[in-house]
């Protein structure tokens, strides 16, 4: 019963002569009426846009290699394939076939624990050393880590759920300055810092909901996933200008925190990547513009032969990105794994692409 008057929220209902402008369409409306902040001019530095070798999918084909268990989806430990050893070796595997990248991303997990800048010493003997290598080759290095992990914090520095430690409170000022130290480390050139060039950041969808929650600050939802990629962008910005932030959000209202957009290596039901990876470029395009879109490894759910085709059309829609130097693992769920090995045909046509999107981009 109302006593007085009522005013319901107000809803607009638009009409769109396609699919593809039902996204613009709505998002017009959104900045017009102010409810998210219009997109602002970019200018990166020109190297975010270099080819790019990221570890994930040679490390995934070694711990699987020997699996057999095909129907489930379950896999070894591919962490424990993100070596110093392997990624040179893999590195140098790519160069000797004029397949350089100009950017190494190292996957999950380089480090000791993922709250920390410090690399594992069996893993990384000298990750500093490496990198000041790839440096000096005219390659930069991306660092991996996973939002919201927990990994080695205390429990005063988490957020709960029903009193049980669940994710890291980037809230509470202790776990804060934790976080600030560790980008710190990962950035810097100072004699304690590993002077990384870039951060794939990957956990987002892990942002914590539901009930039972609690945080220091009681803040929850976007704005809690806002508040921690902006402590990140603005903390990594401190300690190398041209540093590059690579995520996996695609909502206007993160934009400005982010410099790079993945398309990611994520499941398609179809016989090839190509369908799926144009529509989340298509999204990108719509809701971070400006941002440097990696087209992430699309050969793992290429089922056909001519599998390496998929890296030009990559380079169609975004940088192209390599996750295979060397080991190639095929797989969809409920069929056998396809497990082979990089052909020369293979690196000529990689090598091919990147130097046609350099001689594109002018790099």
């Amino acid at each position: 019963m109302v006593n007085g008057e009522w005013h319901s929220p107000r809803l607009l209902l638009t009409l769109a002569e396609t699919e593809q402008e039902v996204l613009p369409a709505y998002l017009r409306q959104c900045y017009r009426r102010g409810y998210l902040p219009r997109p602002r001019a970019r200018r990166g530095a020109s190297w975010w846009k270099s080819p790019i070798y990221c570890t994930w999918h040679d490390q995934v084909a070694l711990a699987c290699r020997d699996s057999v268990d095909y129907l489930s989806g379950s896999m070894p430990s591919a962490v424990d394939f993100c070596t110093q050893a392997l990624t040179e070796e893999w590195l140098q595997e790519l160069c000797r076939h004029d397949c350089q990248p100009g950017i190494v991303i190292l996957d999950a997990v380089w480090q000791c624990n993922k709250n920390a800048a410090d690399p594992d010493p069996v893993k990384w003997p000298d990750l500093r050393g490496w990198i000041e290598s790839c440096h000096r080759r005219g390659i930069r290095v991306f660092l991996w880590n996973n939002a919201w992990d927990k990994e080695g914090l205390p429990a005063d520095e988490c957020i709960t759920r029903d009193g049980v430690p669940l994710c890291a409170d980037i809230t509470n000022p202790k776990y804060e300055r934790r976080f600030r130290e560790m980008l710190r480390r990962y950035f810097s050139a100072g004699a304690d810092g590993l002077n990384a060039d870039g951060l794939k950041l990957d956990g987002s969808l892990s942002l914590p909901t539901g009930p039972g929650l609690r945080n220091y600050a009681d803040l929850w939802g976007l704005e809690l996933q806002r508040y921690y990629l902006r402590v990140l962008y603005e903390e990594s910005k401190k300690h190398k200008k041209d540093v590059c932030i690579s995520t996996f959000v695609a909502n206007p209202y993160l934009a400005d925190c982010t410099d790079m957009v993945r398309i990611a290596d994520m499941y398609t039901p179809r016989l090839t990547a190509e369908r799926a990876m144009l529509h989340r470029a298509q999204v990108y395009r719509q809701t971070m513009p400006g941002c440097v879109i990696d087209t992430d490894g699309q050969m793992h759910f290429y089922q056909l032969d001519d599998y390496s085709r998929i890296l030009a059309a990559q380079a169609e829609v975004g940088v192209p990105c390599l996750y295979n130097a060397k080991w190639l693992r095929r797989a969809h769920f409920f069929q056998p794994a396809e497990f082979s090995q990089l052909t020369e045909a293979d690196y000529r046509f990689f090598a091919k692409v990147f130097r046609e999107w350099r001689r594109k981009n002018n790099l």
